[in-house]
């Protein structure tokens, strides 16, 4: 089976609107906020061997954290529950995510902190491929519920995108 992964693409974005406008009056600053994050979307957030939280995003929100000095209480999950999390209240934010018109019925987006790139895993005996287009002749992993899935779905057609629960269910199916 020759799998493609794709990872994150666009833009990343964070819920820092709500958390942002609270701390800007002293009376309404919670002392500490619950940031769920997807426990295997490498590099972005993660959880290490060690049980503990990193990534890129893990690390923005550790500076908002010492920057604002609101405490941020890390919780991690399976991609699809970090955003039953956020949208049950059970978590006050979402590490980080794309922005998602489906997601934009119960989630409030802050502004974009930054672009990243999309990410195409090949296996090395595969040509390269240097536009979206290419991937059309290739079977490609996503997980489901993530941006990616809906985005490749409307460009690539049927039976080229393959869901799965997680990154690491994802990852093994390619392996």
């Amino acid at each position: 089976m020759l799998a493609c992964l794709i990872f994150l693409s666009g833009t990343l974005v964070f819920l820092l609107g709500n958390i942002e406008s609270a701390a800007a009056t002293d009376a309404a600053t919670p002392e500490r906020i619950t940031i769920a994050y997807c426990e295997d979307c490498l590099p972005f957030q993660y959880t290490g061997d060690d049980g503990r939280a990193y990534g890129t995003t893990v690390s923005f929100w550790r500076l908002w954290s010492e920057k604002t000095g609101i405490k941020v209480n890390l919780v991690s999950a399976p991609w699809n529950e970090t955003l039953a999390m956020v949208r049950d209240g059970r978590a006050d934010a979402h590490a980080g995510l794309f922005y998602n018109q489906d997601r934009d019925e119960y989630l409030d987006y802050g502004a974009p902190l930054h672009d990243i790139d999309t990410h195409a895993f090949l296996h090395r005996d595969l040509p390269p491929i240097t536009n979206l287009r290419e991937l059309t002749a290739y079977r490609v992993g996503v997980v489901r519920g993530d941006f990616v899935e809906n985005y490749l779905n409307q460009r690539l057609g049927e039976g080229s995108v393959i869901s799965y629960t997680t990154y690491a269910e994802m990852i093994d199916a390619a392996m």
